[in-house]
């Protein structure tokens, strides 16, 4: 995971698009996302002709990154795991 601004954050929305350190969301008119409300990202609308929201990790955000790649690195390292046990606990793997 690269660590440039809120190019982590991508995907709380759907209709959302990577641009440089922040993202940018078009027509969004709904509630404030969580990460919002509890102070991880900065939320700007910009009015205009191409309205839109733009979104940008605080510090307090910033400050998971290096959680979150060691999640990523975890869950990386251990797919092939998971899909396994998935694997044998779903009834057409199940031999008995």
């Amino acid at each position: 995971m690269r660590r440039a601004g809120a190019r982590t954050i991508v995907a709380l929305r759907s209709s959302c698009v990577d641009r440089s350190s922040t993202v940018q969301c078009f027509a969004d008119d709904g509630p404030a996302p969580p990460a919002e409300r509890d102070g991880f990202v900065i939320r700007t609308v910009h009015v205009g002709p191409a309205q839109h929201v733009q979104y940008e990790l605080t510090p307090l955000g910033r400050s998971l990154l290096d959680l979150l790649e060691a999640a990523r690195a975890w869950a990386e390292a251990h797919l092939h795991e998971v899909i396994e046990a998935r694997e044998a606990a779903s009834p057409a793997g199940r031999t008995s």
